[in-house]
């Protein structure tokens, strides 16, 4: 947020005092450096944009960049496209551009057709229900701590559901998965793991979780290691346990949001295709300091039952 702040000022302020000197100082508009500034103003900016949150909004400066390039320099510019426009008309070499950059074209339309994205963008109602609504409050306590003794925020619900809404969040279907627990908004996913399904853990905490409890990522992930889902920016958005992974495949289960609790496979979920599976040597996922709190709603973790309820 800070560089597309100091971006959209720089761009802002210092387009518009060029533009002022270049109106009534019309003199220097014929010196070098002069034409230069806006250049260097739009690669400037063009790189705080890229090192943002927003890269994409690059385009911007760099389109000004070439804007004002293309103003003071066209003519130039012009010249040097018709010189290589006649060198590449011989059909020696118009036939050997052929040859060569349509068969990478096609290389490049089948990869492009046959591959899955990375991630995608979950539909806007994957996880909208009546249960959304109910707000949830970080729970005053001490206990909950990684074991390197980091403490944890720890959340609860300011109130119970009501049968309607459970109702109506149990009635939405859910293709090719297979329901272990109702909706309920108890825990989500990350509660699932690391609290046994007793409280609602934040993602921007699991990085903290997985570097202090000792987990690693691996690539052929066993019945009791946890999957972590990525956005393309890397924020954790889900979490789950494996359950089943033999060469038949692989099955999670996982919370999602206030929805009900289901066993799927890696990719049948509406977060992301990027994802991660990690193990610990440590005994369970349970967190310290979560068996001394009082318990609101308990689930089996993977290394304390090999059955999902």
């Amino acid at each position: 947020m800070e560089s597309n702040l100091f971006g959209i000022a720089l761009l802002g302020f210092g387009g518009g005092l060029l533009g002022l000197l270049g109106i009534f100082r019309r003199s220097w508009t014929k010196s070098w450096a002069f034409r230069a500034a806006p250049l260097a103003l739009a690669a400037a900016v063009g790189a705080l944009a890229l090192s943002s949150d927003k890269p994409a909004l690059a385009w911007l400066p760099f389109g000004l960049a070439a804007f004002w390039a293309l103003l003071n320099w066209g003519d130039g510019m012009l010249v040097v496209v018709q010189r290589a426009l006649d060198v590449l008309r011989r059909p020696a070499l118009a036939c050997g551009s052929l040859l060569v950059v349509g068969p990478m074209l096609a290389l490049l339309w089948s990869y492009a057709a046959t591959s899955p994205p990375d991630f995608w963008e979950a539909p806007k109602n994957f996880l909208d229900d009546d249960l959304s609504v109910i707000l949830k409050t970080p729970i005053e306590q001490h206990a909950v701590r990684t074991d390197a003794g980091r403490l944890l925020e720890v959340k609860a619900p300011v109130r119970a559901a009501s049968v309607e809404e459970i109702a109506a969040a149990n009635a939405r279907k859910t293709a090719d998965t297979i329901c272990t627990n109702g909706a309920g908004v108890d825990y989500n996913c990350h509660g699932w793991v690391f609290t046994g399904g007793r409280y609602w853990i934040g993602g921007s905490q699991v990085q903290t979780i997985l570097d202090d409890n000792g987990y690693f990522p691996v690539d052929c992930p066993e019945p009791g290691d946890i999957i972590v889902y990525r956005d393309r920016d890397h924020r954790v958005l889900h979490t789950g346990l494996v359950r089943v992974a033999d060469e038949w495949g692989i099955l999670i289960e996982s919370k999602w949001g206030s929805r009900g609790r289901y066993v799927h496979t890696p990719e049948n979920q509406g977060y992301s295709l990027g994802y991660t599976y990690y193990r610990s040597a440590r005994g369970g996922h349970l967190l310290s300091g979560i068996n001394s709190m009082s318990t609101q709603h308990a689930v089996p973790t993977a290394t304390s039952s090999g059955d999902a309820r």
